[in-house]
């Protein structure tokens, strides 16, 4: 088979082919920018593709509301603001602020009394001068004023509330909702001046730093997952960008409409990946892995069911001599393909199509 080289004309003029030997010349190589080379160890892998979201951990998502009823104030915060943990958000005010803080100075002095009751009537009855009847009243006169003072006081603890300032007579007039996680807030729900009831979410907040994956796997690869496998991701609309994340629990419940089953995996480094909660992604699930020879599936050919390459035999009169070698080869990945047979060098990894093809 003689090649010429004429610009756009074709490279192929005429086929002379003895025994199944190519012949090709060297300024033909050349300028037809073929290339040898050898067999080469690539990773390769069985994969399952599956789609699904970011999701935050359950430690990474906090819905934030006010304890008490009252009015907002102090809001000054927006979506997409990033708040530390501990940080003041905005403030609840009103008559029940006050109203609890005057509860707990209330029952600050009825624990009081009743503590010096109790001590007077113990004293009393030791010397036998009251019953002891009196004594068991009293004491438990002294436990309700105790419990008291105890629940009221655990409300202040979880306003927020200093327990010696208020029984000292240092009233405020509005209480802190502070940040329980460090995050970045999702919504508002609430304005200044907006009256709400406890449990009422006013902001919700995430944490990037915490967000898994959740992906959606068909019930009929689900006996291929397990913990551990890595997971490759990316954004379909950046697929040049891509993330790694390993399984980490594989779900147990098929989900009725879409019939898919969820796997949840934690996403690696994910502290300074800069993704978003909620944000679509495709996968690749690597189910296992392996070592192989490899070829660039361009230097692999088909004829039929068969599959060849083109092997350097030799060089005779300023010509390279190739030869059509047929080959075995496994999946292919990345622009490789997996070559199962051993022991081939010289092979025209470059320029081969000009030889399968004749153009």
């Amino acid at each position: 088979m003689a090649f010429i080289a004429c610009g756009s004309k074709k490279v192929v003029d005429q086929v002379k082919e003895d025994d199944n030997v190519i012949r090709v010349s060297l300024e033909q190589f050349n300028t037809t920018g073929m290339k040898l080379g050898e067999p080469g160890i690539r990773i390769f892998y069985d994969e399952v593709r599956a789609s699904g979201f970011t999701i935050p951990s359950p430690n990474g998502v906090a819905s934030v509301n006010s304890l008490i009823s009252g009015k907002v104030s102090g809001l000054s915060h927006t979506v997409g603001s990033y708040i530390p943990r501990g940080k003041v958000i905005f403030t609840v005010g009103g008559n029940e602020v006050v109203s609890l803080q005057q509860d707990y100075i209330q029952s600050c002095s009825d624990h009081d009394f009743k503590k010096k009751e109790l001590d007077r009537v113990t004293k009393l009855v030791k010397e036998e001068i009251s019953a002891e009847k009196t004594l068991f009243e009293a004491q438990n006169a002294y436990k309700l004023a105790l419990s008291k003072k105890n629940s009221v006081g655990a409300l202040l603890d979880m306003l927020n509330l200093d327990h010696e300032k208020v029984e000292a007579g240092k009233i405020s007039s509005f209480v802190e909702v502070i940040a329980p996680i460090s995050g970045y807030i999702t919504n508002i729900a609430i304005v200044n001046g907006q009256y709400i009831q406890p449990g009422y979410e006013a902001v919700k907040m995430v944490d990037t730093q915490k967000l898994k994956l959740k992906l959606n796997v068909f019930k009929s690869d689900i006996n291929s997952f397990r913990p551990g496998q890595k997971v490759v991701f990316f954004d379909p609309d950046h697929k040049q960008k891509e993330y790694s994340a390993t399984i980490e629990l594989v779900g147990k419940e098929v989900d009725s409409e879409t019939k898919t089953i969820s796997c949840i995996a934690s996403i690696d480094g994910v502290e300074q990946a800069g993704l978003i909660n909620g944000l679509f992604v495709e996968s690749r699930i690597i189910l296992r892995e392996w070592e192989a020879l490899s070829l660039p599936a361009d230097a692999v050919f088909s004829s039929g069911e068969k599959q060849y390459v083109f092997v350097k035999t030799g060089e005779e009169n300023g010509e390279i001599l190739f030869t059509r070698v047929d080959v075995e080869t496994g999946p292919t990945i990345n622009g490789y393909s997996e070559l199962v047979n051993t022991g081939l060098s010289n092979i025209l990894l470059e320029g081969g199509y000009y030889l399968a093809t004749g153009e």
